[in-house]
């Protein structure tokens, strides 16, 4: 189970070698416009949604290592796909297979990496150890970012998504050096598959004072999810950065959070899991106020203090739920959240695409940055009142 953790370590780093993260919206651009963007990001949330759970009940009953093994060759192609593409519908193509493979990564990770530790009777270093993955994944991300750039500038646009590929199919294989944890194992069973599906609402609902905690954990989420899949990229574009200083943007603001991230188990200690959490997520959305006044410079270190929370309250997220989940419905339970946060983003893709067409992403933002405070406050209230 040792080097189930190093493998992981491993894992994050190729998992997130994403070399196409400074261009993306460009490439798309190539093939549509910011509207098209929306149709693309919606199949891909929409996928998630019909998928998320049954992906996670599957990594609890078939086994982690096998699923993620799956998953890494189910992305891979899917880049290839999209680094092939002629036209619009290539692109959704793609983006349909390759959010199919990410459901089966989501939950199924940070499971395996928590009954890891579990095996080892180290569940309670599980902050740590996510904080570190987390660290590892953006300084990989940052990395690849300026890689990212420099293909599509001096190479060809389409090269960053073949090297996505290639590092997907090296995770695949580093994936069979995994050990499936013990702990809790289901047999695969029909009627196993339905209890945990079952299973993954009722971990995260039944008692009543988690369920204020959870709900106030998935209203929080939507607005971060909505500038990490979408908007801030956008965003960066409208201020009319070149691929390269896109990609420059984007690692700074990676790169600073990998450092800052490990600080998540410190916060978490000194103000408690759900207290910092709290706090963090009303600073961002008081940060997203600022958006429309700001410049592409400006813009780069706001973003990289929001990527930076959004960073350390993911690890708080994920420590809160873990603590209350069993081990043998912990993947169905983290596919189950992270269903439902993307609900309204699947509902409202579109929407804002097409809106940052006509009013701008800076305004979009800045109303965005409004719906997260008062959605914070209220379901603080509606927490503190639960738990008195």
């Amino acid at each position: 189970m040792k080097n189930n953790i190093l493998i992981l370590y491993i894992l994050s780093f190729l998992n997130n070698t994403w070399f196409w993260l400074g261009v993306w919206v460009l490439y798309y651009l190539l093939f549509t416009n910011l509207t098209g963007i929306g149709i693309i990001e919606m199949v891909m949330i929409i996928t998630v949604l019909l998928f998320e759970v049954p992906s996670g009940a599957f990594a609890d009953i078939v086994g982690k290592k096998k699923t993620l093994v799956i998953a890494f060759l189910v992305v891979a192609i899917s880049e290839i796909v999209m680094g092939l593409a002629m036209n619009f519908s290539m692109l959704v193509m793609a983006a349909f297979v390759g959010a199919l493979g990410t459901t089966l990564t989501s939950g199924t990770f940070e499971a395996m990496t928590y009954d890891s530790l579990k095996e080892l009777k180290k569940e309670n270093i599980y902050d740590k150890i996510l904080a570190r993955q987390k660290g590892i994944a953006l300084i990989s991300s940052a990395v690849a970012t300026i890689i990212g750039g420099l293909l599509y500038t001096f190479v060809d646009s389409r090269a960053s998504f073949f090297a996505v590929g290639l590092m997907y199919i090296i995770a695949c294989i580093v994936a069979f050096f995994l050990v499936e944890p013990h702990i809790d194992t289901e047999k695969v069973s029909l009627q196993g598959y339905k209890k945990q599906l079952r299973q993954g609402f009722s971990q995260l609902f039944t008692h009543k004072n988690f369920r204020a905690i959870v709900i106030m954990l998935l209203l929080a989420g939507i607005v971060p999810l909505f500038m990490y899949e979408m908007l801030a990229d956008m965003l960066l574009v409208s201020y009319g950065a070149t691929p390269i200083e896109i990609s420059v943007a984007v690692f700074i603001v990676m790169s600073v959070s990998a450092v800052v991230v490990h600080f998540a188990s410190t916060i978490g200690k000194k103000f408690g899991l759900v207290r910092a959490f709290i706090i963090l997520s009303f600073i961002y959305g008081v940060l997203l106020l600022l958006v429309p006044f700001i410049q592409l410079l400006s813009a780069i270190g706001l973003f990289a203090i929001i990527a930076s929370i959004a960073a350390i309250n993911h690890v708080l997220q994920s420590k809160i739920i873990n603590d209350k989940v069993d081990s043998k419905y912990r993947a169905t339970t983290l596919s189950t959240f992270s269903m439902l946060v993307s609900i309204p983003y699947v509902l409202s893709a579109v929407l804002l695409g097409y809106l940052s067409d006509m009013y701008t992403v800076q305004n979009v933002i800045f109303v965005l940055g409004v719906f997260m405070i008062v959605v914070l406050m209220v379901s603080y209230i509606h927490v503190k009142r639960v738990n008195d």
